[in-house]
């Protein structure tokens, strides 16, 4: 029940009342707040009762229920019916525009639920063709040889050495690029190592079509692909060659003693140089 503080202290009624009728009076009007039409029955022994008089219901009776109308055998208090129907009146707006947002919800989560069984189905119709058109790469690239043998002769700038699969078609390698790319690299034992690299790599993608570039993306892919190649490769012969030279002081040593030489280095006997001209030809 609200309380207006401004309103009971001006209320001229309130006013001329004792504080005990005045709290008589604040009792009445809270039974009045909780009963189902906002009043109470006309029945003197009840009205004391629920005033918490008692017996000096009697001598205080006339000053407060000057506070209240007399309808069918009940008494309502005027601001009491007031407020119960500006509360009624709010709780009933506040009913019908929950239910407008209800309908409201109701009807955007049926459209989404249209949309999204819209989306599933062009989804799927989506996949179907992708798949089939991934299929269809595959196959052709399956019957595809590996990039040719190179040939002997240079061709002429532009030719097309084998493709490369990528996502959505193929990529073409030309002889050109296949010439820049041994340009730009120094090779861990001989000329043409490229070529070999770029047909492991075209297995790769073979391989793991999931992991295809777009054909935007080759150059860097291939460029990335030679320059680990490279890599490994220097390390690889860096290690033997470290290898073969101490081998090879080793056995300096061993023909110095043999020979009683005072342990100054003798001439190379090949190993190191055999070393060489097998990587070279590696």
């Amino acid at each position: 029940m609200p309380f207006y503080v401004s309103d009971w202290l001006s209320s001229r009624r309130v006013l001329l009342m004792t504080p005990e009728q005045r709290g008589g009076y604040i009792q009445l009007l809270c039974h009045s707040w909780l009963s189902d039409d906002g009043g109470l029955d006309n029945d003197q022994d009840e009205l004391a009762a629920l005033s918490g008089l008692g017996n000096r219901w009697k001598q205080n009776a006339k000053a407060i229920l000057r506070c209240f109308d007399e309808t069918d055998g009940r008494l309502y208090n005027a601001r009491i019916i007031s407020e119960l129907e500006k509360l009624n009146a709010r709780s009933k707006a506040a009913a019908e525009s929950a239910k407008a947002r209800w309908e409201s919800c109701e009807r955007n989560a049926n459209a989404m639920r249209t949309q999204c069984e819209v989306d599933t189905t062009s989804h799927s119709k989506r996949n179907a063709t992708h798949t089939h058109t991934h299929t269809q790469t595959q196959i052709q690239t399956k019957d595809q040889p590996l990039l040719s043998e190179r040939p002997t002769a240079t061709p002429p700038a532009g030719h097309i050495l084998g493709y490369f699969p990528v996502k959505g078609g193929e990529w073409p390698c030309y002889s050109s690029f296949v010439d820049e790319m041994e340009s730009c690299y120094e090779s861990p034992a001989d000329s043409g190592w490229v070529f070999p690299e770029l047909k492991k790599a075209k297995a790769w993608l073979i391989a793991n079509p999931t992991k295809q570039k777009t054909a935007r993306g080759m150059t860097r892919f291939i460029n990335h692909w030679l320059s680990k190649a490279s890599q490994d490769g220097n390390g690889r012969a860096a290690g033997r060659l470290a290898k073969a030279r101490t081998d090879d002081k080793r056995q300096q040593t061993a023909r110095a003693h043999r020979n009683g030489n005072s342990g100054e280095p003798g001439p190379l006997d090949g190993t190191v140089e055999d070393f060489l001209n097998e990587i070279r030809h590696d």
